[in-house]
């Protein structure tokens, strides 16, 4: 059967060659566009975080908010990293049915998301004065301060608000997220512990180690 192997969120890279790699961001498209990157560029007085890395051409634009680019049955694995906490609770539930319905049978799937018990824990165990902030820092859910500059760069912020968290899980409630979406062998992952071909490729420690992710490994059912 043929693999496809799908990586959802991938940013700009590097890339890993026998995957199909998905991102939806406004720096994505703007990679696409250059015309339009350079007058975003001018209007928003080139700030570094638009400029951002070169992205490849072989990223396909899609918005994870719509059904995914795949007919039914035709994925054989599917890989994100730090991509569901950026969506609405109910978005983030369509997401994993919709990964569910491109997965072949047998097909695996395989998250990492920050870890809400690795914060939080670090707050309990945190005798600073400033132990609050830091959870909320950690949290990523708004910005520290408004944004004050340029009315065209608080315009792109407000079509960006994908880069701030909406949802946060922890190894159980990814887990359970899973199964209620169809999946079965959910199970806890290391790093590059996976029965997914070449994740090492796509897969960075700096996501997972040192508790800044949990991963969670799935397998749609046969039949």
């Amino acid at each position: 059967m043929k693999k496809t192997r799908v990586h959802l969120g991938c940013g700009p890279g590097p890339l890993a060659p026998g995957w199909t790699h998905l991102d939806g961001s406004w720096h994505a498209w703007l990679s696409k566009h250059r015309v339009m990157r350079s007058v975003a560029l001018k209007l928003t007085g080139h700030q570094p975080d638009l400029r951002g890395a070169e992205w490849s051409e072989d990223v396909v634009i899609h918005n994870l908010l719509r059904p995914l680019p795949f007919e039914t049955g035709s994925v054989s694995a599917i890989y994100s990293s730090h991509v569901l906490e950026h969506l609405y609770f109910a978005d983030a539930q369509q997401l994993l049915r919709e990964c569910h319905r491109v997965l072949q049978s047998g097909g695996l799937i395989r998250f990492v998301v920050p870890d809400l018990a690795s914060i939080v824990a670090r707050y309990h165990n945190s005798s600073h004065e400033s132990r609050a902030d830091e959870l909320l820092r950690g949290l990523h859910l708004r910005q520290q301060k408004r944004n004050d500059s340029n009315v065209f760069l608080r315009l792109y912020d407000a079509f960006c608000d994908f880069h701030s968290h909406k949802w946060m899980y922890d190894q159980q409630s990814l887990s359970h997220r899973m199964r209620e979406a169809g999946f079965a062998e959910v199970a806890s992952r290391g790093i590059h512990d996976s029965e997914i071909e070449g994740i090492q490729a796509i897969e960075r420690d700096s996501r997972i180690c040192n508790g800044e992710g949990i991963c969670v490994e799935a397998r749609k059912p046969l039949g």
